[in-house]
């Protein structure tokens, strides 16, 4: 099957498709799951700016790990009924500009991350989305094996 041709697109259109390239429903809850961690190993000493700091951070790499999900999937996407509709099958967006996309999200995430977050922090978070990215996404087509690997970014 051949790639989408990219069509000039609204602008709207196109935030949006940006927008369904960080699978929001899972991002946000991955922030949410973030904000509830934080909440509870600080007890009564949450500190607003922290919370913040790590939900912004973790949902920001979330989102790019999820684009560049979509990148690595857009010729699979593309030849089923239930995604051929996303960005980069339906021509919306390019692969470039997905993939600058994804980068610009994971490097804002990681570098607020290390700026200001505990390196530990940082760990988890580099470690989930290269699992996420580079062993689950890829494993997905050729193992069952997938489900308790896509369990360690899922946690």
């Amino acid at each position: 099957m051949q790639p989408a041709t990219v069509v000039v697109q609204p602008a709207a259109l196109r935030v949006r498709a940006f927008q369904q390239l960080t699978k929001p429903g899972i991002t946000a809850f991955v922030g949410l799951s973030a904000a509830a961690g934080y909440v509870v190993t600080t007890r009564n000493n949450a500190d607003p700016v922290s919370l913040a700091l790590v939900v912004i951070a973790t949902m920001a790499m979330s989102g790019g790990a999820a684009a560049m999900n979509h990148i690595s999937e857009r010729h699979l996407d593309a030849r089923m009924k239930r995604t051929r509709q996303r960005p980069l099958p339906a021509g919306v967006i390019g692969v470039r500009a997905a993939t600058n996309f994804a980068w610009a999200l994971t490097g804002f995430g990681a570098a607020l991350a290390i700026a200001t977050l505990p390196a530990l922090t940082f760990f988890f978070l580099a470690a989930c989305h290269v699992t996420y990215v580079y062993v689950y996404t890829p494993l997905k087509l050729k193992s069952e094996w997938c489900t308790i690997v896509g369990a360690i970014p899922g946690a």
